[in-house]
């Protein structure tokens, strides 16, 4: 644990691609289908060659969320590099989590924010084709709630764009709703819909990132 109380992740690619595969089996054997809506998976296969880091924000409303971003991951941007941050204290538990990239933060201390910020800038930067998954809620959330976002996921886009080797112009930022239902089956349906994240007139404002993305979620 280092300041912030972060723990970093430890991706590995061979493992990573084994538990998708694994998560693939899981989700055909406890849902009925995946279902995007029309537009939803060209703006998802967009992602996979674009040259700079890719924010992808969903909402919280299932423990099946973070598994959404797994199973995301391996149809439409297999060669991307992920990172996803969750609450320390869990990942200590469940440590095998960090060779998907999967890196711990304490969401009530006051400097984890800018430990998160810092380390994936750090990802950023380095990695070729990097992709931040990420919950900026924070917490559960009925679908039917309005959307309040903490103010992580706009802070990293934010530096992002102040970045003297990212810049603006190389940050692609996009919104996945996630929704589950039952229908007449005894399993139910996931629902998929994607959203490009215009940026904000100031992109090197956090401000202005937390208000667009919380209008596009």
């Amino acid at each position: 644990m280092g300041e912030g109380r972060l723990i970093p992740g430890a991706y590995s690619r061979r493992f990573t691609g084994w538990f998708s595969r694994w998560i693939g089996g899981m989700f055909r054997k406890r849902f009925n289908a995946v279902r995007a809506e029309p537009g939803t998976s060209a703006v998802m296969r967009s992602l996979a060659d674009h040259p700079g880091p890719v924010i992808v924000l969903l909402n919280h409303s299932s423990w099946w969320d973070p598994l959404i971003c797994v199973l995301a991951a391996s149809v439409w941007a297999p060669g991307r590099t992920p990172a996803a941050p969750m609450d320390a204290s869990q990942l200590q538990k469940f440590g095998i989590f960090r060779k998907m990239g999967i890196f711990g933060v304490d969401p009530d201390d006051a400097a984890g924010l800018r430990a998160m910020t810092r380390y994936v800038m750090g990802i950023f930067e380095r990695e070729p084709l990097p992709t931040l998954w990420i919950t900026p809620q924070g917490r559960f959330a009925d679908v039917r709630s309005p959307i309040v976002v903490r103010p992580g996921a706009a802070s990293i886009a934010a530096a992002a764009c102040r970045s003297d080797v990212i810049g603006a112009g190389s940050l692609r930022v996009v919104s996945l709703s996630v929704e589950y239902g039952f229908w007449h089956d005894q399993r139910p349906e996931v629902f998929l819909r994607a959203k490009a994240v215009d940026p904000p007139p100031a992109p090197s404002r956090t401000g202005g990132w937390r208000r667009a993305m919380e209008a596009a979620m």
